[in-house]
């Protein structure tokens, strides 16, 4: 009779019962604090590794989906480096995630557009940078 003494763990926790629902769980709270990571207010870069988990999860839902269902619940109006990160994410996403990201994407235009309207109307460091960024988001959104 053979056995097989070295089980690799992602099998037992398969057999487990652990199925695609928990899989979904591990997916969203992975992406959430990649999200929150990634678009945060300190005056630094947006680290590649979040920015890459971000761009892989759209490949792995074949959207963006999570990433809207979080970035919406952001206080981008509450602070400029905040929404000029979101922008940032946002344009990589664009550029380097699944293609359905750019429908998903056509969905929120108004959201963005206020975005960029807000911080163009207001004289901060970021706010005109924003709001430049923004336009090009949806020129890039527009064409497609």
């Amino acid at each position: 009779m053979n056995t097989i003494k070295n089980v690799p763990s992602r099998v037992l926790s398969r057999r487990a019962g652990l199925g695609l629902e928990a899989d979904r769980e591990t997916f969203d709270r992975n992406q959430s604090i990649s999200i929150s990571k990634a678009i945060n207010a300190q005056e630094a870069p947006v680290k590649e590794k979040h920015a890459r988990r971000i761009i892989l999860g759209t490949h792995q839902e074949k959207g963006a989906f999570t990433f809207w269902s979080y970035a919406i619940g952001l206080p981008l109006p509450s602070s400029s480096i905040l929404s000029w990160k979101f922008c940032h994410v946002l344009h990589k996403i664009l550029r380097d995630g699944h293609p359905n990201v750019l429908q998903d994407c056509q969905r929120h235009r108004s959201n963005i557009r206020e975005i960029g309207d807000l911080w163009g109307q207001l004289h901060d460091r970021y706010g005109q940078l924003v709001n430049i960024y923004v336009k090009l988001l949806l020129n890039k959104i527009g064409r497609a």
